[in-house]
């Protein structure tokens, strides 16, 4: 049956409605916002205008100094430093001049794109350049919202208000239509994601039919030579494969969907690792082990330095309860030591966070035997201290150096005899005596009786062939089981992202005014909770719920992606880098569905 002409004609009101606020929103931020205003733009356009400029396709480490300076020159001219430090002198660096990390080697089918109005404008200005790449991320932009628009009416029925609200929030949002309309790649991974999400609710709602499985197969590839954010869509794949194989018995397909994740953490992890240490060490081999030790069968942490490129170490952040609340108050830190051959090593460090990043309490050097040998010294508790570390890093020089081991390290609060030898209560080694004094231990599993997960080596080799960033970071991210000592950083993640989906622009910089500027929009998050729980009580249906975990799965996904990109800059243990809501912002459809059926 044909629908009604009059709701024909609205639905395209609407829709070109969507688009027009979309243009003219979009439009707004290209001119308002002043060249390289937005995050990593100097070096997106970079990356856009070697492209454009350059017989061959530039490669990861290539410079342009010249051009480079342009940019400097630029940002300085459009007082791009004025929020920074002051306004630098472009004659007293050296070349190349650094306007930020550099986006070479990232995916490259959004430069190739953005590339394209460059190749006209070889004369222009570069200001000029830039405002034509932030109009094809416009474009791109739209392209989404349409894509919304389809999406919308695959997740609700006729004359439900779901299907305007999607697209009209898309191109109402602030934060989002800000950074769609700068020159970053962000545009094009939204576009993609959008994409695969429609696809996928069509599988799931459709059933398993080859043309959908063979378009999302396609989106996925188009997604890793896109932006990291998209490469998760291979995983939400494959569970929308599942569920939609089991459709008619969805509780299935989850069932199974839960298994394959358990069996997946029995192929990807192994259980050895010293628990409580953030590992930043590449070692095959696990940081714990059996010895002999006093006699007695116990444990101890091997760190083993095989690398010529990077410094091992492993971390602890210790308690702050039992830390000095004063500056200046006596701490001793002791640990016994071997290794496999004589050298000269540091003992365990102290290392605190502060506003300028990490500051290290350096000691003198010891000699180690194959002999287990007791080490003591003491520091004063510096000023300033967000977080602080024991450090096992035993060279500063990056070359290979042979395996060393450490045993029950100890961080004591107080003066103590660095030439006697702690007495322990407990084969944690959490207390005891030290010189008739008693002391607890803030060096937690100091007896490394407990261990936990650490991937194993076939997973290391596969994701350093993608990026070694990720090598190093998914080893990071196992810290996070230390819910005492890292789970300030999820709880900071989330809140950032909170904030910047919202109402935060720029390189974060601008955000809104006021004492408790975001508490309306929690509450009206809390009422979209509320609404979906009542929502699910009163509409239930089994596709509904179907469809409604699977686009949860890509929001997780995305969140956890999020979460990782701070873990893989060693955001745990140096000046954190807390992630924004653009790292989520291409699985905006799915959270924009939960946030309309709320309300």
């Amino acid at each position: 049956m044909r629908r009604p002409l009059h709701n024909f004609f609205q639905e395209k009101f609407l829709f070109l409605l969507c688009i027009l606020i979309g243009v003219i929103h979009g439009t707004i931020y290209i001119f308002i916002a002043p060249p390289w205003a937005h995050y990593d733009e100097p070096t997106h356009f970079e990356y856009t205008w070697m492209i454009a400029n350059r017989e061959f396709f530039p490669k990861a480490g290539e410079v342009d100094i010249l051009l480079r300076r342009q940019i400097m020159q630029s940002m300085i001219a459009n007082d791009f430093f004025r929020a920074r430090g002051g306004r630098p002198d472009i004659n007293k660096m050296p070349d190349p001049v650094n306007i930020g990390i550099t986006q070479l080697g990232d995916p490259p089918i959004y430069y190739l794109i953005a590339s394209i109005p460059l190749r006209f404008m070889r004369n222009q200005p570069i200001e000029n350049q830039l405002i034509a790449g932030r109009f094809v991320s416009l474009i791109l932009f739209l392209a989404a919202v349409a894509v919304g628009w389809k999406f919308s009416r695959e997740v609700a029925g006729k004359d439900n208000p779901i299907r305007w609200m999607i697209p009209l929030t898309m191109v109402l949002l602030p934060p989002l239509v800000e950074l769609m309309s700068a020159e970053s790649s962000d545009s094009a991974a939204l576009l993609v994601y959008s994409l695969f999400l429609l696809f996928g609710v069509q599988l799931l709602r459709q059933g398993l039919k080859i043309k959908y499985i063979l378009v999302l197969a396609l989106l996925v590839v188009i997604g890793f030579f896109t932006k990291s954010s998209t490469w998760l869509m291979g995983a939400a794949m494959v569970i929308g494969i599942i569920v939609s194989f089991f459709r008619k018995r969805a509780f299935l397909g989850w069932i199974l969907v839960g298994m394959a994740f358990v069996m997946a953490l029995f192929l990807l992890f192994e259980w050895g690792d010293a628990a409580l240490w953030y590992r930043d060490t590449l070692q095959n081999e696990t940081t714990r082990i059996g010895t002999q030790f006093n006699g007695e069968k116990s444990f101890a942490i091997r760190l083993i330095d095989d690398s010529t490129e990077r410094d091992v170490s492993l971390y602890q952040t210790l308690p702050k309860k039992y830390l000095p609340s004063n500056p200046g108050s006596p701490i001793t830190i002791g640990v016994w030591m071997w290794a496999e051959q004589p050298i000269l090593v540091n003992p365990p460090q102290f290392m605190v966070l502060n506003d300028k990043g990490q500051r290290w309490i350096n000691a003198e050097p010891v000699m180690l035997t194959q002999q287990p040998v007791f080490y003591a010294y003491k520091i004063k508790f510096p000023a300033e201290a967000w977080q602080s570390f024991i450090v096992l890093k035993p060279f500063d020089r990056a070359e290979p150096t042979g395996t060393i081991y450490y045993a029950k390290p100890v961080v004591a609060a107080g003066t103590f005899d660095v030439w006697q030898i702690p007495a322990f209560s407990d084969a944690n080694a959490s207390r005891g005596e030290w010189a008739g004094k008693p002391f607890t231990n803030l060096v937690r599993n100091a007896g490394t009786i407990q261990s936990w997960p650490k991937f194993r080596d076939f997973v290391y080799a596969f994701v350093d062939k993608i990026d070694y960033r990720l090598t190093e970071g998914i080893g990071r991210a196992i810290y996070a089981l230390d819910f005492k000592g890292a789970f300030w950083y999820t709880k900071s993640t989330l809140l950032a992202i909170f904030r910047s989906f919202w109402a935060k622009f720029g390189w974060g910089e601008v955000t809104l005014a006021g004492a408790k500027p975001y508490r309306p929009f929690i509450i009206a998050t809390i009422i979209m909770l509320a609404g979906c729980l009542l929502g699910i009580s009163k509409k239930f249906s089994w596709d509904g719920l179907n469809t409604a975990l699977w686009l949860g799965v890509n929001i997780f996904l995305s969140l956890g992606f999020a979460w990782f990109t701070g873990i893989s800059m060693n955001s745990f243990v140096s000046k954190p880098h807390l992630p924004v809501a653009r790292f989520i912002f291409p699985a905006i459809l799915a959270i924009l569905t939960f946030w309309s059926f709320g309300w």
